[in-house]
């Protein structure tokens, strides 16, 4: 009911130059919320910040649905019921879910969170806030798919560093093992040894320095 409700309050197409200031606040409140437009940007004003990140829910329903949102900037019918429901499934205060537990879980591991949840309380919506920040996100302190992505993506970074400091030192201890050996000869585990490799001399440089003055 309340999302035919919304549909109706945007049957009119929204688009660059809309007067109805109205109709562009909640759609820039929902905008915000799904993490495409910064808060300072909730002005009533249907500009090209507005129209881009509207150009950007598009493309993201399209990487996810089989038919096709015309990229246009305008919010119609389609696009106006594709936000509605991307702001119904974007875990806010006090949502509950598996997602929301697994969030709960990175931010536990990027250090932003001490305890894990399964319910965004104050705490974890502070931290997700902090997450945001520190990745040039907007502070929205909801998770919105910006957000999961980064999450995502900084986990990722953080396994394959840790695998990585795992091998240098078993390669500088000579512990070489049939599951880090094959690890070691790929392209970015050269990289990072031998950046290790030059740091290790170049203090062991600074060491025989310092003892022969």
């Amino acid at each position: 009911m309340a999302t035919t409700t919304a549909l109706s309050v945007i049957h009119a197409v929204l688009s660059k130059g809309s007067t109805d200031k109205a109709a562009v606040i909640r759609l820039q409140k929902q905008l915000h919320i799904l993490g495409y437009i910064a808060k300072g940007g909730i002005d009533g004003i249907f500009g090209l910040k507005t129209e881009n990140a509207v150009k950007d829910v598009q493309r993201q329903y399209n990487k996810v649905n089989i038919a096709n949102i015309r990229i246009d900037g305008k919010v119609g019918i389609v696009t106006g019921y594709a936000i509605e429901k991307a702001v119904a499934n974007t875990p806010q205060l006090n949502s509950e879910g598996k997602l929301v537990e697994l969030a709960s879980k990175y931010l536990v591991w990027a250090g932003l969170l001490t305890t894990e949840k399964a319910k965004i309380d104050t705490v974890m919506q502070r931290a997700i806030i902090s997450f945001q920040s520190k990745n040039g996100l907007y502070r929205t302190g909801t998770l919105n798919t910006p957000t999961i992505l980064k999450l995502v993506d900084r986990r990722k970074s953080q396994v394959s560093i840790a695998i990585a400091r795992t091998t240098i030192k078993e390669m500088a201890n000579g512990e070489f093992n049939h599951e880090t050996k094959p690890v070691f000869l790929t392209t970015g585990l050269i990289i990072g040894s031998t950046i290790w490799l030059i740091w290790w001399l170049n203090h062991k440089k600074a060491i025989s320095m310092k003892a022969l003055a």
